[in-house]
């Protein structure tokens, strides 16, 4: 009997260890998130962290898509001659998808056409059980010239960003403020020629 309750006795002193073990680890990845999240985003090892911790503390059937929530998606519209072409776009965070399907991920619209009287969207979200949010920036170029140069941020948490900068005086644009916070969303441009 002795034998018996020794033995019993080292099963439970190894579960404590499992369970302090499991604690410890949960604890770790939610400091190194926080810690994480003070300084800064940018790098890939950025999204495995916070995605293990939202499994972690939030148990995987609770995650939520995350920074599905945080979109935007310009609507380009162009009235004048020829077509004007997007290039130069990247993203910080996120990425590029087929609006309005999150679910479809594509390549950055380099190249793309806005011809007159058509639409086109540039679309980016952040990426699913991530929170992170998006941050790109693209450029709108007629044949030689550089048109405008676009930034935008649409962060998990903070203030969102869009700051839109005009190379040409031959152009004129129309288009509505973004949100403070939450997604920026649909966001309708329209650009004239003068």
């Amino acid at each position: 009997m002795a034998l018996t309750a020794a033995s019993l006795l080292v099963v439970l002193a190894a579960a404590f260890v499992l369970v302090v073990a499991a604690v410890h680890a949960a604890l770790t990845a939610r400091d190194q998130h926080q810690q994480t999240s003070t300084l800064g985003r940018g790098t890939e090892e950025w999204t495995v962290l916070k995605q293990a911790v939202g499994d972690i503390v939030n148990d995987q059937d609770d995650v939520e898509p995350y920074a599905y929530a945080q979109w935007i998606a310009f609507e380009l519209s162009y009235t004048g001659e020829g077509s004007l072409c997007v290039q130069n776009a990247s993203l910080e965070w996120g990425k590029w998808y087929d609006y309005p399907d999150e679910d479809r991920e594509i390549a950055a619209p380099n190249g793309q056409a806005i011809a007159p009287g058509s639409i086109l969207y540039v679309a980016a979200s952040g990426r699913e059980n991530s929170p992170s949010g998006t941050e790109g920036t693209f450029e709108i170029w007629s044949s030689t010239l550089k048109i405008a140069h676009f930034h935008f941020d649409c962060p998990w948490s903070g203030s969102n960003k869009l700051e839109i900068n005009r190379f040409s005086t031959q152009y004129v644009f129309d288009f509505s403020t973004a949100p403070s916070s939450g997604p920026i969303g649909l966001l309708p441009l329209h650009i004239y020629a003068k």
